[in-house]
């Protein structure tokens, strides 16, 4: 059967939009009067007749802003804005100059009602438990990440784990990280499963109905998402999931941000990286993590560590916008990244992220969208490391050094690329680490260690530049 080229594209997101979709409408339809509803996400967005003369309530979902570049084509004179997450709302406010007093907020827990609270997150020694990760099964959701994690707790920890990935694969690399090769995200996963020893190796399953998945029966189930998708605002897995009664660990990370149930484990991004990253690099990521998780796993996550519940949060229902407001604060976020931010119509975000305004915008992006660390930290810096090279040997001594100082004194060690040490999110970090780890000689370092010690007033003892000798011995 031949494809109509003419026909069109669903997101790849389109099933979690067809049920926001729904969902919405019934929420919002219940509070206020809705004389024109356009969810735009939605590919058919605008295709029933829009009366210009009468209030349009328009729903963002996570890729808010290519919808907002493309407002001027919107057939409205008076509209609400609403979104579903609140680090979009912020978002929409910081970067794309929309006022917060017209900006929405349909509250998570309005979306999905999750009753009761859920057991504690299993997988502490002695415990068995399958964690089900349920959604796009694609880089942009970190998935090589979750798979050497879940090895790593099994090798080294001897946690009794099991993972089950479940859904569609596709290739979609993050689109704030600019352009990379394309690559087979299937026969890299299967090819990294049957490469490692397992105790109980991961099981890949198809996509199943999305009332059906959760259904199924698993030993002490626990939803896991690692994402750190930009367009990651609401998670409807993890939704699903809490409304049976599971425990979660998820990013902390946009929408996931929102979700505040008893038995959510936050993984803070800092912990995470993202899939243009080597393996090599992400396989330190994954002792990192694995070190972070097996110390919460032991914890009573059901009480103190997953914010305040759900009590007060009431829909918000905006101020009208007119339509030479969005033309204006449109024409100014234009001008303030460049002209050629319009070039996403036409190639993408992901070429827009490839220039310099492009990766401006991004890095304040991911500041908004990303949470920090949930406790103390050491920061060590890697390059980018290509298969093979000169670094990997000597990175990888230095850093298992100082993971296992980090867990000793109780500290979580976090990974950064020397490249991305200016971008806001960045500097957050660089802030508040209790030390700072050169694993390698960088080219132009001088820069970074004045900014260190002048600009930042980090003292120089907390500052460590080891060396590694010819026999791969720590100086």
């Amino acid at each position: 059967m031949k494809t109509d080229p003419e026909a069109p594209q669903l997101d790849l997101c389109q099933t979690s939009i067809d049920i926001l979709k729904v969902r919405c409408r019934e929420l919002l339809s219940g509070a206020l009067d809705l004389p024109q509803l356009v969810f735009l996400d939605d590919y058919d967005a605008f295709s029933a007749a829009i009366n210009p003369d009468r209030v349009t309530d328009l729903v963002f979902f996570g890729g808010f802003v290519e919808r907002f570049l493309e407002s001027g084509n919107w057939p409205v004179k008076e509209a609400r804005l609403w979104v579903i997450s609140s680090a979009s709302r912020d978002a929409l406010e910081s970067l794309l100059g929309i006022p917060r007093q017209n900006i929405g907020l349909i509250p998570r827990n309005k979306i999905f009602t999750v009753s009761g609270a859920a057991p504690p997150i299993p997988g502490g020694a002695g415990q068995r438990a399958t964690w089900v990760f349920a959604g796009r099964i694609s880089p942009t959701k970190n998935i090589e990440l979750l798979v050497r994690t879940v090895h790593v707790l099994q090798r080294d920890w001897g946690r009794n784990i099991e993972l089950q990935l479940i859904g569609d694969f596709d290739d979609q690399p993050h689109p704030d990280r600019g352009r990379r090769d394309g690559a087979d995200h299937r026969a890299q996963i299967e090819s990294l499963v049957r490469a490692l020893e397992w105790k109980v190796s991961p099981k890949i399953r198809p996509k199943m109905a999305a009332d059906e998945w959760f259904r199924q029966k698993f030993e002490n189930p626990v939803l896991v998402n690692l994402s750190t998708f930009i367009c990651e605002d609401f998670d409807v897995s993890l939704a699903q999931a809490q409304a049976a009664g599971w425990p979660a660990i998820v990013s902390n990370w946009g929408g996931h941000r929102d979700a505040r149930e008893p038995g959510t484990l936050k993984i803070p991004p800092a912990l995470i990286g993202h899939s243009h990253l080597s393996s090599e690099v992400l396989g330190l990521h994954a002792e990192a993590l694995a070190a972070h998780l097996a110390h919460a796993l032991e914890q009573d996550l059901t009480e103190g560590m997953s914010g305040r519940p759900y009590d007060n949060d009431e829909l918000e229902i905006p101020s009208l916008i007119r339509r030479e407001q969005i033309d204006a604060a449109r024409q100014s976020f234009i001008l303030k990244y460049h002209p050629t931010i319009q070039r996403v119509h036409r190639h993408g975000l992901v070429a827009f992220a490839d220039s310099s305004q492009g990766r401006a915008f991004f890095s304040a992006y991911r500041a908004i969208f990303s949470g920090g660390p949930s406790r103390p930290f050491d920061l060590i810096f890697v390059n980018d490391l290509a298969p093979g090279g000169p670094d990997v040997g000597r990175t990888t001594t230095i850093f298992r050094k100082f993971l296992r100082e980090s867990r000793s004194a109780g500290r979580d060690l976090v990974t950064m690329q020397y490249r991305e040490w200016s971008e806001p999110s960045s500097l957050f970090l660089l802030a508040r680490a209790q030390r700072i780890v050169f694993s390698f000689e960088a080219e132009g370092s001088q820069e970074l260690m004045r900014f260190l010690l002048q600009d930042l007033g980090v003292s120089a003892e907390s500052i460590v530049r080891p060396d590694v000798g010819m026999a791969g011995e720590l100086r």
